[in-house]
């Protein structure tokens, strides 16, 4: 009896630590995708910004050398999304 509510303590005091860290994430977004040329090859070092419409707040990363990006822990909200690279037209969405 004692080992079964030994056993129930320690789960308890676990599910308790596990919730504390889902609730760091309420609220927050993520943006991934991938960069590629007009014939589908990926684009290396492109700039991929993005700005929070509300604040006007930036946040900035360069795409891999498989052409993909991905934007962890943005507040939730409206985004414009912004790509560069020299020798392509700036994409703007």
């Amino acid at each position: 009896m004692f080992k079964r509510i030994q056993g129930l303590s320690i789960l308890f005091i676990g599910l308790i630590f596990a919730s504390r860290l889902c609730f760091g994430q309420a609220g927050r977004a993520e943006l991934f995708g991938a960069v590629h040329d007009p014939s589908g090859r990926p684009v290396p070092k492109a700039k991929v910004e993005t700005e929070d419409q509300a604040t006007m707040a930036r946040y900035a990363v360069a795409s891999d050398e498989r052409g993909e990006y991905h934007l962890l822990g943005l507040p939730a909200g409206q985004y414009v999304l912004t790509i560069e690279q020299p020798g392509f037209r700036l994409y703007r969405q």
